[in-house]
């Protein structure tokens, strides 16, 4: 069933056993998309000292919200008003603009200069937002790419895999398994209140739907296909 994943804490500084793994070997990117943030002190605990800070065009916005400085801004700069451009230029931040006229989103763009710099863990937020067509195509964007992908959005981790993996958690924690791009086979789960062995979750199905964590960590695993793991903790 594949290679199995442990995503332990993010931070030794935090006592939540659900981040992930937060290692000073392992190069880092976070990733402002410009949606919306629903927590910012939330989001801010998954920063860290060496973290590369890249932001999506209008993104930057919640860099400095943050009191961060961005290592580079991607896009093509047409939902960052002048005052935030102004501040770009004054703090000498790096910038690769591109034509409004382009075949990526600055989400996409921003995703692909990390995989290509090499950065081994990748941490999203902003992803949620009013364009629903903008939201969807970040979603199967990701669901395309052999990264280590994180989307965190309050107090919901978001992960899309091809491959096993354990979620650290408390027991009454929300886990949703949605398949993505078909169905996906064979999958089974352990210490989840509705314990899964061998089933398949059909794609359009609500059948992975909100299950309760029962013990500290559960563990998925899946023979095939793409999953979109979604946990909440209480």
């Amino acid at each position: 069933m594949g290679r199995l994943i442990n995503f332990k804490p993010l931070s030794p500084l935090t006592s939540s056993p659900l981040r992930i793994l937060y290692n000073k070997t392992v190069k880092r990117a976070i990733i402002f998309y410009n949606g919306d943030l629903a927590d910012l002190t939330q989001a801010k605990k998954y920063i860290h000292p060496g973290d590369f800070i890249i932001c999506a065009d209008g993104g930057v916005r919640h860099a400095f919200t943050l009191g961060l400085q961005p290592n580079i801004v991607i896009g093509d700069f047409d939902s960052s008003s002048e005052n935030l451009q102004q501040q770009i230029t004054d703090q000498s931040i790096k910038t690769i603009k591109y034509k409004t006229d382009k075949d990526e989103t600055d989400s996409e763009l921003a995703i692909n200069y990390a995989i290509e710099q090499g950065y081994e863990t990748i941490i999203v937020f902003g992803l949620l937002g009013t364009r629903l067509d903008h939201l969807l195509t970040n979603i199967f964007y990701l669901a395309n790419k052999n990264a280590d992908i994180m989307i965190i959005e309050g107090k919901q981790e978001i992960r899309v895999t091809q491959k096993a993996l354990v979620i650290n958690g408390s027991v009454g924690d929300l886990v949703s398994l949605l398949p993505l791009l078909g169905d996906v086979k064979n999958v089974s789960t352990e210490g989840l209140q509705y314990k899964l062995t061998g089933a398949d979750l059909r794609f359009g199905y609500s059948f992975g739907l909100s299950d309760v964590m029962t013990e500290e960590s559960a563990k998925i695993s899946f023979e095939k296909g793409t999953l979109l793991v979604i946990h909440e903790r209480i």
